[in-house]
């Protein structure tokens, strides 16, 4: 089951997220803030955080910077960052911090499901990728033999 964490203050924003994803079949977690949104990150590993850029406690930018840190790139959640304004600089930073797409507050539901789905499936690919050199190179490597 995908696990979704919503990091976002605005709590009716927060409650129609979550409505919608535990529709759409997803495990959905949630925090108010960026530091509670960090520690549910630590403790439930979600395999995708849409977050608010601007929050109290730890933004958005910041929150992605930490879990960059924590995180290698195979253990890490995938960001989509949902937020009222979009500003080029921001979609720049964004971007080189690694977050995978940008909804624009108010969000069409069609759209949010939409960009969510194409990221599961990147990483079902991802996965698939990493296993399938895994596999390659094990079976590249030479058997042991008993003499």
């Amino acid at each position: 089951m995908k696990h979704v964490l919503i990091v976002e203050d605005d709590r009716s924003i927060r409650e129609t997220l979550k409505e919608i994803l535990e529709l759409s079949g997803c495990k959905v977690s949630s925090a108010s803030n960026g530091l509670n949104g960090l520690e549910l990150i630590k403790s439930e590993h979600p395999d995708l955080v849409l977050c608010d850029i601007c929050m109290p406690r730890l933004d958005g930018f910041e929150l992605i910077e930490v879990v960059n840190a924590l995180y290698n790139e195979c253990r890490r959640p995938k960001f989509v960052f949902v937020t009222a304004k979009v500003e080029e600089y921001q979609l720049s930073r964004a971007k080189k911090l690694g977050a995978m797409a940008f909804i624009k507050k108010p969000f069409d539901h069609q759209t949010l499901l939409r960009v969510i789905e194409e990221i599961f499936v990147a990483r079902q690919f991802e996965n698939k990728s990493v296993d399938e050199n895994k596999t390659n190179k094990d079976s590249s490597q030479p058997s042991a033999s008993v003499a």
